[in-house]
């Protein structure tokens, strides 16, 4: 079994769970978060080792794992855990002709996963006049105040006020001033 630093165990567990909410985090990484590190660690470049190359890789070390009966790699598993990507670290290394200590310090020096290129506001004047309230017409201008705060289910709903009156009643609380 091939071991690594705290460091290198650190990093994988940060690409592991990034993008996960507590409830999913489970410290096992899948092929597209293996390639989103290794890319960002300049292993896979695209031209020498390629990601389909990677996913070929990947799916070796998990079957590998499964020969040596590893009850952590129980048939159809999909993700690896720490000793799973030292592991597979190793078979990178052998296919591309790599040290193995040089690609765990490759992976060892990244900062954490990056968040460039994400998707972000296409369009800002666009969606400053979807979400602009004071615009909106009708039924939809009644679900925010002055402020473009919603007003939640009172503006959704129109609530009758059971106070005995009739909907088109004028003179509503008048009856006690009359007699």
């Amino acid at each position: 079994m091939a071991t690594g630093g705290d460091d290198l165990k650190a990093k994988f567990t940060t690409f592991a769970d990034f993008g996960k909410n507590d409830k999913t985090k489970t410290g096992r990484m899948d092929s597209k978060q293996a390639t989103k590190m290794l890319k960002e660690a300049n292993i896979i470049d695209g031209k020498k080792y390629t990601s389909n190359a990677f996913d070929i890789t990947f799916t070796k070390a998990i079957a590998d794992r499964q020969k040596k009966s590893d009850p952590n790699y129980p048939k159809g598993v999909k993700t690896i855990n720490f000793d799973g990507f030292a592991d597979l670290l190793d078979l990178i290394a052998g296919e591309t002709k790599k040290n193995s200590a040089d690609l765990k310090a490759a992976v060892q020096g990244l900062a954490g996963p990056k968040t460039e290129g994400t998707t972000g506001t296409a369009n800002k004047d666009t969606t400053g006049r979807m979400t602009d309230t004071t615009k909106y017409t009708g039924a939809h201008k009644e679900r925010f105040d002055e402020s473009g705060k919603g007003k939640g289910a009172e503006g959704r709903k129109d609530v009758a006020a059971n106070d005995g009156y009739v909907g088109g009643y004028k003179e509503k609380d008048t009856y006690d001033k009359k007699h």
